[in-house]
């Protein structure tokens, strides 16, 4: 209402309701377009290869599990299932192919030991080439699956045809094996395998290992013999000093010897001697001790004696 008494009324532009009409049919034309790309989509038609018309596709019938085509869509091989333009496998029979394949992998493994040493002496002889019945008991848990034959069958061509394994004819069956193996042959298969392989350099590595044997024993042989020796010094020199204060006081040689080398008896009689000797050199050649022979019980021996205060 204005001054006068009127009442005003506003009334819109006509510029504004066309560009909202605008934008509405904008809308409604997009989402027309996303239907009729996402769920009105013709889908593409497949034809037999000697059928050549308009807007149809060549069946792929060279592709792995593509059976035909029929209708205007590709039929997959049993097993097989149509995604993304392609026959796969389904999980059920993809396991059935994938256990086929290991089984004949594990055999070859197993059958490089069987003409080694190892294996002839626990008399297990294995051959690489497995029966088609022997294969369906390896993987007879998966024999509950509709038309089990029909793709245990189709499992083999295929995996034929990636060259993962092969087949030969006998005179009931063919049999099939690997032609590559990633099975792990057992500890003294491999240990041989490699002997077999590579001669020189076991060759060399065991004579290091030995070599390096016959050091650390060595060398722990005269830590030992280095402290019986010591011992055996301190023993001698012990009997020598305790003799020095009574009526006889020099000790023949033989006495303590026959005494204190049984304590050797661990060592050869040969060692035993060097330790003795080594005793012996080390008494002779302190000043403190006289070493003289002496008469004993009618016997001539080497005796010693403490001369020094």
């Amino acid at each position: 209402m204005n001054g006068n008494g009127n009442v005003s009324v506003c009334v819109p532009e006509r510029g504004v309701e066309w560009k909202g009409l605008v934008f509405l049919l904008a809308v409604i034309c997009g989402v027309c377009l996303i239907a009729w790309a996402v769920i009105l989509k013709p889908i593409p038609q497949y034809c037999s290869p000697d059928v050549h018309a308009e807007g149809c596709i060549t069946c792929p019938t060279h592709e792995d599990g593509v059976r035909g085509c029929s209708g205007g869509i590709v039929v997959c091989d049993r097993g097989y299932e149509w995604i993304e333009n392609q026959c796969v496998l389904n999980e059920a029979v993809h396991g059935l192919c994938d256990a086929l394949t290991a089984t004949l992998r594990r055999r070859l493994a197993d059958s490089q030991c069987s003409g080694l040493w190892v294996e002839s002496v626990r008399g297990k002889t294995v051959s690489p080439w497995m029966s088609e019945s022997e294969l369906k008991e390896a993987v007879r848990t998966f024999q509950s699956l509709e038309y089990f034959d029909d793709l245990f069958t189709q499992c083999l061509r295929e995996a034929k045809n990636k060259n993962d394994i092969n087949f030969q004819w006998t005179n009931t069956e063919r049999q099939w094996t690997a032609l590559t193996t990633t099975h792990t042959p057992p500890l003294p298969c491999r240990i041989e395998l490699f002997v077999w392989d590579h001669p020189w350099r076991t060759l060399l590595t065991i004579t290091a290992i030995l070599f390096a044997a016959w050091m650390i024993r060595g060398r722990r042989l005269r830590t030992k013999m280095e402290k019986l020796e010591q011992q055996m010094i301190e023993e001698v020199y012990n009997a020598i000093i305790a003799q020095r204060n009574k009526e006889q006081q020099w000790v023949a040689e033989h006495y303590l010897h026959d005494k204190l080398t049984p304590a050797l008896s661990a060592l050869s009689t040969s060692r035993k001697n060097i330790i003795w000797d080594r005793v012996t050199a080390r008494v002779r050649s302190d000043s403190r001790i006289k070493s003289l022979p002496r008469f004993d019980n009618g016997q001539q021996v080497e005796t010693w004696q403490w001369v020094m205060d």
